[in-house]
């Protein structure tokens, strides 16, 4: 009996020699062993590949086993002096082949799926049309208008000095009026700003209600609200309002389940680009005061929401293309494109997560 250990290709060698494949340059290792059926050939191979040498049967005159790792042709050799025929190993044998081959594949790219256009369930009917209606009685938020002042994080308070008025705000938090941390999410300052927010509000909070419910919806937005509203008054003090900080907590998350958990989440590559560049484009200053912490902080909840799910992918090696010694990707990917499938598509909500700590970091 003898057995071919090889690269699955067609170049032919002498038993006992190794050469190189001229077109990939990848190893053609030894001939070992023939049997003399199929069946036989196979059994031998699914011994193999549960101690941890993978195979390919090959036909040609006779049944024949090749393998990649020419260097285990001598542990291969003294494995098969005590094979045992009537063990059934193809069982476990296929379930290493098909966990290989879930590792090998490449990492699922930045797009995942196209935009998925919901329905607004009645959380977010609700959320947009408050926004719309304060924004219209706070006149686009006027800060001399009474609504507005109750809904800013701080109350503000006139003092006149030396016959002349000023608008000042507490210095500190107040805590006996806690609704001011949720509030600024509803006040808008004019109608672009409105109705950017309202867009993602409706885009991001109809699939998580659809698919959640409405209460992971209220659940994201007020965590991510409070939490930003206390960061950004500490930073900037209490001139601040919009939905976009929790959008940017809706769409972390959003982007978390269509990537990772695959439960009809979908979001556009072009809308995820759009929206981390707008969030390292308003750190700069440059389109004037912007509410970055709450951005910041918003896309940190976010991201941390969906956690679960990029871990259960991680842990499982699913988002990895294998790089083992001497497989396909090893010999033939190279360069960026190795490192971008080693470390950067594995990791992208980590780099999301440091841009967003960079961001906040820029604010201070």
């Amino acid at each position: 009996m003898r057995i071919f250990f090889a690269f699955a290709g067609e170049t032919q060698i002498m038993p006992g020699l190794r050469a190189m494949c001229p077109e990939c340059q990848a190893p053609v290792v030894r001939l070992v062993a023939e049997c003399t059926t199929a069946a036989e050939a196979q059994a031998r191979a699914d011994f193999l590949e549960v101690k941890g040498i993978s195979t390919s049967v090959r036909e040609g005159a006779s049944h024949e086993l090749w393998v990649i790792e020419d260097d285990l042709l001598e542990q291969a050799s003294e494995l098969l002096e005590n094979f045992d025929s009537s063990e059934d190993y193809s069982a476990t044998a296929q379930g290493i082949r098909k966990q290989r081959e879930r590792q090998a594949r490449p990492a699922a790219p930045l797009r995942t799926g196209g935009r998925v256009r919901d329905g607004a369930g009645m959380v977010t009917i609700l959320m947009i049309a408050a926004s719309v209606l304060i924004a219209l009685a706070s006149k686009l938020g006027d800060t001399s208008t009474p609504l507005l002042r109750q809904l800013l994080v701080v109350p503000l308070f006139d003092v006149v000095e030396g016959g002349v008025s000023q608008t000042m705000a507490p210095v500190h938090l107040v805590w006996s009026e806690p609704w001011r941390l949720v509030t600024p999410m509803l006040i808008h300052f004019g109608l672009f700003h409105l109705a950017f927010n309202m867009m993602w509000l409706h885009l991001f909070g109809s699939q998580i209600e659809a698919r959640h419910g409405g209460l992971w919806l209220v659940g994201i937005a007020l965590v991510a609200q409070v939490l930003g509203s206390i960061a950004q008054f500490q930073l900037s003090g209490p001139l601040f309002g919009g939905m976009s900080g929790v959008n940017y907590a809706l769409f972390g998350f959003v982007w978390m389940q269509s990537r990772y958990a695959r439960r009809g989440y979908g979001i556009e590559g072009r809308d995820t680009v759009l929206l981390m560049g707008w969030l390292l484009l308003c750190a700069t200053g440059l389109v004037g005061p912007v509410a970055n912490a709450c951005h910041a902080v918003g896309l940190a909840v976010g991201l941390l929401a969906g956690m679960p799910a990029y871990l259960g992918v991680l842990r499982n090696q699913e988002l990895r293309t294998a790089f083992a010694k001497g497989s396909w990707a090893d010999l033939n990917i190279q360069g960026w494109q190795r490192f971008e499938r080693r470390f950067v598509q594995p990791f992208v909500p980590l780099w999301f997560m440091a841009i967003a700590l960079l961001v906040l970091l820029l604010d201070a």
